[in-house]
């Protein structure tokens, strides 16, 4: 079978034409119809957390009263933390002070008396700092060796020992004296 075109040759170039603008005119809509209906999703999607967004800040309204009455019990509850903490280190220091002067009658030999005593909680450990006068060598010699011998105080040093004369000529011997506290009663107790 033999086909004869009686068409002319811009008759058919022009069909061609509009075959070509009507798929370009079709791809087009599709490519619309695709980017506006991504974007209406999206908006629906966008409207629809919005509403839920709304719904959990009603529910979230009763709630915030009793999240602030939380809050307020947890702060209070700090406080009286602190302050039981302060009440505790009080405590624990004020019946320290008067051990602590026990235990230095306890080493003090008869002819040494203690001129000042000036105490610094460091940790666990109190640090000592005194100064001291004795009639003689031997009473210097005597509490420094108590004060190394006992198990209540630690790393002991003593400064440089001055003579001086006091009065109808009694001849003193002025020293200073660096130690650490450690109350062992109170360690037995909570162990």
């Amino acid at each position: 079978m033999i086909k004869i075109n009686l068409l002319p040759k811009e008759i058919l170039e022009k069909e061609k034409g509009k075959k070509l603008v009507f798929l370009i005119i079709f791809a087009c809509a599709c490519l619309l119809l695709a980017v506006f209906g991504t974007y209406g999703m999206r908006v629906l999607k966008y409207r629809g957390l919005n509403a839920e967004i709304k719904d959990i800040d009603k529910k979230l309204e009763p709630l915030q009263e009793t999240i602030a009455k939380v809050e307020k019990i947890e702060n209070e509850k700090k406080k009286l933390k602190t302050k039981v903490g302060v009440i505790k280190t009080l405590m624990k220091e004020s019946l320290l002070y008067p051990h602590l002067m026990q235990d230095i009658s306890a080493v003090i030999p008869w002819n040494v008396w203690m001129t000042s005593l000036h105490t610094n909680m460091k940790g666990e450990t109190l640090k000592l700092k005194m100064k001291l006068f004795a009639t003689n060598n031997g009473g210097v010699a005597r509490f420094t060796a108590r004060l190394e011998d006992s198990e209540k105080f630690d790393n002991v040093e003593m400064g440089g020992v001055l003579t001086s004369t006091m009065g109808e000529g009694v001849e003193v011997r002025t020293f200073d004296i660096d130690c650490d506290y450690v109350h062992k009663e109170k360690e037995k107790k909570e162990g």
